[in-house]
């Protein structure tokens, strides 16, 4: 194999490598974003079933208030019942105290099926809110994992570029412009090997005359795609 070859390949061996850290760097803001909304909808879940408990909690207290309310009312009406001479009106001081008494007795059935309500929701909460501190602890593990991940990548790819100038320097002036100008596209193999008689980056049959410059070790580019060929040992 030609050294400018062997010398090409070192350099998108390296590019290659750094673009696809650059991919993987790409992702984890989005990674990081999706663990965020995830916790928040965690938060959110949680707040629901406390909520919820809340909710029956103040719905029992205002049964206990109407049904305190209305003994009130059936005080006050069997002691002017008992004055009262009249006895249509004593029927309709009667009537209404057993009104009261079945709206109590309906404000009761209420509040137990409240409790129970209560109940099962604290029930419910105490067990999610038992997960969610290690749930929540687990994701911001996730999302600072990801941030050294980060880190880590932006190193390798600084060390990865910092040997760039130096395989450069190796690639004569012709074939390094090319082969910016197919790496900075950001897709493919700037240098492909020819295999089977196929281009190895578009795999389009290679035309005769262009794989026989590619034997003869010349610089040489695909008829289709544009990307160099060479022909491997």
């Amino acid at each position: 194999m030609e050294q400018w070859i062997r010398n090409v390949l070192d350099l998108q061996e390296v590019d290659i490598r750094i673009r696809k850290l650059l991919i993987r760097l790409e992702m984890i803001p989005k990674e990081q974003k999706e663990i965020k909304k995830e916790i928040v909808e965690e938060e959110q879940s949680l707040e629901t079933k406390k909520t919820r408990s809340l909710q029956a909690a103040s719905s029992i207290k205002s049964c206990e208030v109407k049904t305190s309310q209305l003994k009130e009312q059936i005080v006050n009406l069997e002691k002017q019942s008992s004055m009262v001479k009249n006895n249509e009106q004593y029927k309709a001081m009667t009537s209404e105290i057993e009104h009261l008494k079945k709206q109590i007795s309906e404000l009761e059935t209420t509040e137990i099926e409240l409790f129970d309500e209560q109940e099962d929701a604290d029930a419910e909460y105490k067990d999610i809110a038992a997960k969610f501190a290690t749930r929540i602890d687990n994701l911001k593990e996730e999302i600072a994992e990801l941030g050294q991940l980060s880190d880590d990548i932006k190193a390798q790819i600084k060390d990865l570029s910092g040997q760039r100038p130096a395989l450069k320097a190796k690639i004569p002036a012709e074939t390094l412009r090319i082969y910016e100008r197919l790496i900075a596209k950001g897709e493919g193999l700037p240098l492909a090997m020819i295999v089977s008689g196929n281009c190895g980056n578009c795999h389009l049959k290679v035309i005769p005359q262009t794989l026989y410059n590619a034997q003869a070790k010349k610089l040489t580019t695909c008829d289709y795609c544009s990307h160099m060929l060479y022909v491997g040992e």
